[in-house]
């Protein structure tokens, strides 16, 4: 038996742009594949699932385990859109995790001024890119907690306050669960 297609996994340029690519998209999440429809529709199912009928707090989602050490670097393979986001993603994450207990939530904002929001597991340096969040003011989350809140009621009133308006801004309550961030709650402006 010959083992000479053992050879090319020795090849530089083999493991470069064949294998590491494709080991790197083993690993992203299903999510990521699937059509929006589909996307959309299984967190409506989730949403309904936990959704509640008051105000949450970030004390009622605690994390179980907050990870503690040298975050992983930043895994550029594991979205479609991280590598053309490396300069917002790599020097912050090596902060360290700031939300759910091994996320570092990374968020900047664009040219039509709405905040965009990036998070990296510190523990494996993959890259979620939540592209159903809808913050346009700013976001609050906390470490030891998977509740993110995006357009928190304080930022309204800042905002109002500054001459600035929210009219049409909703602050919406999401909660990480099943590798996403999930709405559960939204209190209108």
């Amino acid at each position: 038996m010959s083992f000479a297609f053992l050879r090319v996994f020795r090849d530089p340029v083999f493991v470069s742009f064949v294998l590491l690519p494709i080991l790197a998209c083993g690993s992203r999440d299903t999510w990521e594949k699937q059509a929006p429809a589909v996307q959309e529709e299984r967190l409506r199912s989730a949403a309904e699932v936990l959704a509640v009928d008051h105000i949450p707090t970030f004390e009622e989602y605690p994390v179980k385990k907050v990870f503690e050490g040298t975050p992983a670097p930043v895994n550029l393979f594991s979205h479609h859109n991280a590598r053309r986001l490396r300069d917002r993603l790599v020097e912050p994450a090596k902060a360290g995790p700031n939300f759910a207990g091994h996320f570092t939530v990374i968020t900047w904002r664009s040219e039509s001024g709405t905040q965009q929001t990036a998070m990296v597991d510190a523990q494996t340096g993959l890259i979620h890119l939540p592209s159903l969040l809808a913050s346009h003011l700013e976001s609050e989350f906390r470490l030891h907690s998977r509740l993110f809140i995006a357009n928190p009621p304080r930022a309204g009133s800042d905002s109002l306050a500054a001459g600035g308006r929210t009219n049409g801004y909703k602050t919406i309550y999401y909660l990480w669960a099943y590798n996403t961030l999930v709405p559960i709650y939204t209190l209108p402006h």
